[in-house]
């Protein structure tokens, strides 16, 4: 039983997890008026993690993600409403998505989630299929129900359901483009857990859930005034506890009073009641290894993705083609997997008049181009846009940022692996979690759910002890 009169947390990681834990900690600390010791400590000299919003010459940058999705904003409006800047949040303009497939831009049917058509007349809008393998995707209302567990590999599902060319052309690179992954070896359970509640036909099932109270084309994404490092600025603002940049817990084990020791790179000795490790899983893996625990982590893979983000000149003609962004289906050779139009997209965030593009590059099986240098990679991406967009003239500037290993990649038995090192971890280090984008999921608001959830696990267990 811990019998000290603060309880002591460390939070190590200071991404969008880590500081959601951090917030919600204090919040719930100051509401049952328990003393705290809080202490955030992250490796980088800046808060924030993949988000991380530039501003030039009035162009919003954003080098990592640069939005969230509308219909999974929940968390996120809670949070920005405990921070009193809900009022900042803005939603995308309407306005098609495309995918590149066989050549050509198609525009995505209205009526989708991920590719996966909600309706026949979504299905036969998907001119990016040819009439046959539309035929074929309408077996999906017919055929009886497909065996699936939470590892099956999503694409072969998928496949089962609507045949190939479907699933090429209209799934498959939705999915791409936010996994940066093969959908074949994606597992189920991970990477589209609705699927796992679909009895017969995957079209009628989704029809029925939640999810399919779209906002598709009306504000299909969202962000902040200011980007989204105004959500971080916001939290960094609130936390009233010791923050430590640029020092990286090095070392994890336990002291005489029950309590965890962290050596950090600092020389510095951390001892706290409760540690949640927002970090990276194989930096977690790392701590753990000279205790033979949470090795399972080790056997999570991960892909390396950079992104392009092009000013052109201000006499630039726009070609109009493209809506607001397109994916890239991979029976094309290209070097980009998906595109955001962000004048279009964002037109309140950038100057007007002005042409803003931002290109994805890398994914699995093509990690390579993201080491290439600058120059080489501006070529490639330039000669893709010019190919889909129609775009000409060089621009006048180019940032790109590259985000190595930093995708981690959901296969199947992720959810096994993630469980058998929560259960090692648990068992020798009580009072230890691990949260973030490499367990249950890394788009934001899944990221914050996580932060919130591991908050509330370190009062949940400190009431018990105090029992």
């Amino acid at each position: 039983m811990v019998d000290h009169a603060n309880v002591k947390v460390a939070i190590i990681g200071g991404g969008i997890t880590g500081l959601s834990a951090a917030f919600y900690v204090q919040k719930l600390a100051a509401e049952q008026k328990q003393p705290l010791d809080l202490t955030v400590i992250d490796s980088a000299h800046r808060l924030g993690g993949k988000i991380h919003t530039s501003s030039q010459d009035g162009f919003l940058i954003e080098r990592g993600p640069d939005a969230f999705v509308s219909r999974k904003d929940h968390e996120i409006r809670a949070l920005a409403e405990e921070l009193g800047i809900s009022q900042k949040i803005v939603s995308s303009a309407p306005g098609d998505v495309h995918i590149a497939a066989n050549g050509k831009l198609h525009p995505l049917p209205r009526g989708t989630v991920m590719g996966i058509p909600l309706s026949l007349k979504s299905l036969w809008a998907a001119s990016s299929c040819s009439i046959g393998g539309r035929l074929r995707a309408m077996a999906d209302l017919f055929l009886p129900d497909t065996d699936k567990t939470a590892n099956t590999p999503l694409g072969s599902y998928l496949r089962r359901r609507f045949g190939n060319e479907y699933v090429e052309n209209m799934i498959e690179p939705m999915f791409s483009g936010v996994y940066a992954g093969d959908i074949d070896r994606l597992s189920i359970d991970s990477a589209f857990p609705e699927a796992l509640k679909a009895q017969g036909s995957l079209m009628r099932s989704l029809k029925r859930q939640p999810l399919s109270e779209q906002r598709e084309f009306s504000g299909l994404f969202e962000t902040f005034e200011g980007g989204l490092e105004t959500l971080v600025q916001a939290i960094e603002q609130r936390l009233n506890c010791r923050i430590a940049k640029g020092v990286k817990a090095q070392t994890i084990s336990h002291s005489g009073q029950q309590r965890i020791v962290l050596g950090l790179s600092d020389g510095e000795t951390l001892e706290a009641d409760h540690v949640i490790l927002a970090i990276p899983h194989r930096q977690a893996a790392a701590l753990f290894e000279p205790h033979g625990i949470a090795k399972s982590l080790t056997a999570i893979p991960q892909t390396s993705i950079a992104t392009v983000t092009m000013i052109f000149p201000e006499q630039s003609e726009w070609p109009g083609r493209g809506g607001t962004g397109f994916t890239v289906a991979r029976n094309n050779d290209s070097s980009i997997s998906a595109c955001s139009i962000s004048h279009l997209k964002w037109p309140a965030l950038i100057p007007e008049n002005r042409i803003m593009v931002r290109s994805f590059i890398g994914r699995v099986g093509d990690e390579a181009v993201v080491e290439l240098p600058d120059a080489e990679i501006g070529e490639l991406v330039m000669a893709d846009l010019n190919r889909w967009l129609g775009l000409e003239q060089p621009p006048e500037r180019m940032v790109i940022s590259r985000w190595k290993d930093a995708m981690p990649q959901y296969l199947a038995g992720h959810e096994t692996k993630v469980s058998t090192a929560r259960s090692e971890i648990s068992r020798m280090f009580p009072g230890v979690q691990i949260a973030g984008g490499s367990y249950a999921g890394f788009g934001l608001p899944l990221c914050v759910k996580q932060g919130q959830q591991a908050a509330e696990a370190v009062f949940n267990r400190n009431k018990e002890e105090m029992t």
